[in-house]
């Protein structure tokens, strides 16, 4: 991310999205804005918003701290997918959280990636190149990830590495077949 003084640690964000009665971990969340931004949603930020705090919680302190928060993450991932160096980052937790966790967030941000360009009306045979469509798949495989049975070990900590690595190139590489399709259309 390229700003992360913009972006609260996933703890915090937690605990913000928990107040604000938002049912869905800071993971899924970003991954809603990351498919929101990729399919070139002109407004990705309201419609963001309006999805995760359908309730407006005007005049609500802890929703708008929550609020405040989204509009920095949204800014910041904006950045980061504007970003010549592609410098977008996965909201994840931490290292120091378990592996398990961190596989369950990872499946939990490609759910909601999905689920964002879903809102958006993205479908598979629209826009996307071969390659597109390909990784669209790997990352819909990621959502039936079971971290139930993943261990800590090196071997694994690696392979999610990698794996989180992957998503962000597939990410990458669907907004761009995204954004050229908006292009010649």
């Amino acid at each position: 991310m390229t700003s992360t003084s913009q972006v609260p640690a996933y703890p915090r964000l937690a605990r913000q999205l928990a107040a604000a009665d938002v049912d869905a971990s800071p993971a899924e969340v970003h991954g809603i804005a990351v498919g929101l931004l990729c399919a070139g949603v002109a407004d990705a930020y309201a419609r963001w918003e309006a999805e995760l705090l359908a309730d407006g919680g005007e005049g609500n302190v802890l929703v708008d701290e929550c609020r405040r928060s989204l509009r920095g993450l949204h800014d910041a991932t904006a950045a980061g997918l504007d970003d010549a160096d592609m410098s977008l980052a996965l909201v994840l937790p931490d290292d120091e959280r378990s592996l398990a966790e961190r596989a369950d967030a990872l499946r939990d941000w490609c759910a909601g990636f999905l689920y964002g360009l879903g809102i958006a009306g993205i479908s598979t045979d629209r826009g996307l190149s071969a390659e597109g469509r390909e990784a669209l798949r790997d990352v819909t495989e990621l959502t039936r990830l079971d971290a139930e049975h993943v261990a800590d070990s090196e071997g694994e900590e690696g392979a999610l590495t990698e794996i989180v690595e992957f998503v962000r190139v597939a990410v990458l590489l669907i907004r761009e077949d995204l954004r050229a399709y908006r292009e010649r259309h």
